[in-house]
């Protein structure tokens, strides 16, 4: 494009060499300048003359206008709002640029100055199609849906022909949730205007926006018959065949729109696609190119890294990504790769160390966020999870995958109320989410709204009819009813759609031990065991089915190498000291795990077991002490820290340092409601009633058959002056554990007062 630069040089000797002065002049010529090179599509020193032009003249309303026009023709919206409304200002007899900058502010949600603006041009042209048009979705941004109908009505009396006034109605119709009349509306505006591709595009995606898929895509072919090439048709083609994962016909789309877009996006898009399809070769060579554009080339360099490692590469893509931030640190793309890689080689630490990093180069971005969220919830810090998830939910609120891990979060906290509340979110705009329907299942499950959980159970089976998660549901509904036939045969359906599942396996065991077949209960255990040998609730339940078959070696050994796999097993640690009480062994298992931490003095889960074999022993001052040199070795061991803060609640000036223990176990072990229960009590002996029942409910929440849970729950509502609650949480202890006298005494004095109120 060397000629219009050469006439602009030209033009500009001659004005140096006549002594042109006048800034009239320069402007126009300026101008002219710009519009030819406009004309010929050299957008960027068309820009150079405009803005060479508003030197001269800042208040050239017709420079503005056409600087406004390069933006906008340039894909940056920014800068064209701002120029739009200045032009605007500077022309307010030009209906076309009132218009514009109208529709600018519009979609910038200014609807107070965007109808003023469209106001005066209606004044002088009370026909003004596409000023009726613009103000009536105006109108409806102001919540004036009856002076918006009214509008898209007069445009479309002025001009019936017109395919997208009828659209503009069906979409009007459509946000006030009247369906058939905006089916009609849609229907309408393609009847008249048969070749818009606007009009198929909002018949289509009305279509799928009520389910019904068959005819969505029915008309999204006949639109893609009027214009194959379209764009923007593409990638709405390219949506719907992803959404419903056909990926055979998804890459004619992708293809085209990498082609004609020329979009680096589109580019990354059909790569991904490629690798999705598992044509890693295909993915590469588009990948080589990108990293060779400046635009794309870290983000380019990242993929093909992430390729490296998913074919086995790992070292060439842990290299990879490190060069890339040696050369420049700050760079989120590798940072959530590599957070990623770490995550899946077990480096939790590590892993929460990138993603945080990448999160706080990028904090807006929903790849990060999410990826952040499931990392502090594998490093079981489900309070930070939880305010990640909800980070990305105010950048996307209709982020289904974070609402769907919020729910799982908060359930997992024992707040299922709210986990029901976001389900149900869910469910809701997205009805077939198997994933969904099994949250809401079990959420309603635990907030004690059988015939609601049961009924999400048989819809979660006609979406899936091998749904272990539905047959577990069911199965949980019948133990509670008493129907132990019927619960078996849940459970077994479950066990044999997914045999890892360990709420499937716990059912049949359950049932196994209650209907005294130990034999069964271990055949079915030792089977599992076998196919996974390192998943400690597994073991717990395993060393359960093998005291109750009368092994108590296999039990301890099996407890011991959970513990060796997890040092902070709560369930473990009780396990194994029951076992030692009933053999009567504490004293020579405590000298045992002496010599233990003797010749290896980190191994915290030996020297946690000796606190808790001197506590079975009734020696108190030991196991403190015992406690407080595992904590000094080391600070965050959980389990120490909990039992310590237990010990010191019975010294009421030891209260501050027993919650901060407590405190220290519970972020460690945030789903653990023995931890909880030692938080309650310590909250319940300073007075902090409020908090205390927070932490008591959560734990009942876990251990719903739990009756000290219960117990000190119902304390703690008699101290938050809730005694009809008390009484109910004193009533479950008392029949969950008949001869807990503290309770009964409990139970009794408040049904007293309350006989005395009556």
């Amino acid at each position: 494009m060397r000629k219009p630069v050469f006439v602009a040089v030209l033009a500009l000797a001659a004005c140096l060499a006549g002594g042109c002065t006048d800034p009239e002049v320069a402007k126009r010529q300026h101008f002219e300048n710009g519009n030819r090179l406009f004309a010929e599509r050299n957008y960027a020193e068309a820009a150079i003359e405009y803005r060479n032009a508003l030197a001269q003249d800042p208040k050239f309303g017709e420079a503005r206008k056409r600087l406004a026009e390069v933006y906008e023709r340039t894909n940056r919206p920014d800068q064209a709002y701002s120029e739009y409304v200045r032009a605007a200002d500077l022309l307010p007899n030009d209906t076309a640029v009132q218009l514009t900058a109208a529709r600018f502010l519009f979609m910038a949600r200014q609807f107070d100055d965007a109808r003023q603006r469209v106001d005066r041009v209606l004044e002088r042209e009370p026909r003004n199609v596409q000023g009726l048009i613009l103000r009536g979705n105006i109108l409806a941004g102001l919540r004036d849906i009856t002076g918006a109908f009214d509008d898209i009505e007069a445009a479309i009396q002025i001009d019936p022909t017109h395919g997208l006034h009828h659209t503009n109605l069906g979409m009007l119709r459509l946000s006030q949730g009247q369906r058939v009349p905006a089916r009609l509306a849609f229907q309408k505006a393609v009847e008249v205007d048969p070749k818009s591709i606007q009009a198929r595009v909002a018949l289509a995606n009305y279509y799928w926006a009520i389910g019904e898929l068959q005819s969505a895509e029915v008309s999204l072919r006949e639109a893609l018959a009027v214009d194959p090439n379209d764009v923007l048709l593409n990638r709405l083609a390219a949506a719907f065949f992803m959404s419903s994962n056909r990926l055979g016909e998804l890459e004619p789309h992708l293809k085209l729109l990498a082609e004609k877009s020329g979009s680096v996006e589109a580019k990354f898009t059909l790569a991904d696609f490629y690798i999705l399809a598992r044509r890693s070769e295909e993915a590469e060579t588009i990948f080589r190119a990108l990293a060779a554009d400046s635009r794309g080339s870290v983000r380019a360099q990242t993929r093909l890294a992430q390729i490296d490692y998913s074919e086995g590469r790992r070292t060439e893509a842990y290299a990879a990504v490190d060069r890339l931030l040696a050369r420049q640190a700050n760079q989120a793309a590798p940072l959530r790769a590599k957070a990623e890689w770490l995550q899946n080689d077990g480096k939790l630490a590590e892993a929460l160390e990138n993603a945080r990093a990448a999160v706080a180069i990028e904090p807006q971005s929903i790849t990060g966020l999410y990826l952040l969220g499931n990392i502090q919830t594998a490093n079981r810090r489900i309070d930070e999870a939880i305010k990640t998830f909800n980070d990305l939910l105010r950048v996307n609120p209709t982020a289904t995958a974070a609402n769907l891990r919020l729910g799982q979060l908060y359930l997992s906290k024992g707040q299922a109320v709210t986990a029901v509340t976001l389900a149900q979110q869910v469910v809701r705009s997205s009805p077939n989410l198997v994933e969904a329907r099994a949250l809401l299942g079990r959420a309603l499950l635990r907030v004690g709204d059988d015939l609601a959980a049961e009924s999400q159970a048989k819809a979660l089976l006609n979406l899936q009819p091998n749904s272990h998660e539905a047959q577990v549901i069911l199965g949980e509904l019948a133990v509670r009813r008493g129907k132990n036939a019927e619960a078996r045969l849940a459970f077994t359906k479950a066990f044999e759609a997914s045999p890892s599942s360990l709420d499937a396996l716990t059912g049949l065991t359950t049932l196994d031990l209650v209907e005294q077949k130990p034999a069964a209960a271990r055949a079915r255990i030792d089977a599992r065991v076998a196919a996974d040998p390192d998943n400690v609730p597994l073991l717990i339940l395993a060393a359960r089915v093998y005291a109750a078959a009368q092994d108590p070696v296999k039990s301890e050994q099996t407890l011991r190498t959970a513990l060796a796999k997890d040092p902070t097993s709560t369930r473990a640690y009780s396990l194994l000291a029951q076992l030692f009480i009933v053999q009567n062994r504490l004293a020579d298992a405590r000298k045992e795990y002496e010599g233990l931490a003797e010749r290896n003095p980190r191994d915290i889960a030996a020297r946690t077991l000796i606190g808790i074999l001197y506590e079975a022993q009734n020696n108190l001052p030991a196991a403190v002490e015992q406690y407080e040199q595992t904590l000094r070795q080391e600070p965050s061991a959980a389990v120490a820290a909990n039992n310590l803060a237990w010990l010191y609640s019975k010294e009421q000036l030891k209260l501050d340092e027993a919650l901060r223990l407590a405190q220290i176990a519970s972020r460690e072990l945030p789903d653990n409601p023995e931890v909880q229960d030692t938080l309650g009590w310590i909250y319940y002996r300073q007075n902090k009633a409020q908090q205390a029942v927070s932490a008591f409910e959560f734990a009942v929440s876990k251990d719903e058959n739990n009756a000290t849970y219960r117990y000190h729950l119902a304390l703690a509502f008699v101290q938050a002056d809730q005694e009809a609650k008390a009484r109910v949480q004193a009533e479950s202890a008392v029949k969950l554990r008949p001869d807990y006298e503290d309770a009964r005494r409990l139970l009794q004095s408040l049904s007293g007062k309350a006989a005395g109120q009556g």
